[in-house]
């Protein structure tokens, strides 16, 4: 459970790369001042839950797996 003094409604930007062999990075996560200040532990929970995510395969061009970047939006409202 999050507890938050104040209400916090932002969108969450994470720049994910799975590399050449499948694996999930998370290069950067972007949020507000005011939502690491009310929920400072967010980046851990965010790593966590993707930590979760089943087996990726790395994408295919040319027939050559090459390393792809996505930009991933969390909209986060909470009371």
């Amino acid at each position: 459970n999050i507890i938050v003094t104040q209400t916090v409604s932002d969108t969450i930007t994470i720049n994910l790369v799975v590399s050449k062999s499948g694996e999930l990075q998370i290069s950067e996560i972007q949020t507000q001042e005011l939502t690491r200040e009310q929920i400072p532990m967010l980046d851990s929970i965010l790593i966590r839950s993707l930590k979760g995510l089943p087996k990726l395969y790395p994408a295919i061009k040319r027939s050559q797996q090459v390393q792809t970047a996505f930009q991933l939006p969390i909209i986060l409202k909470v009371d």
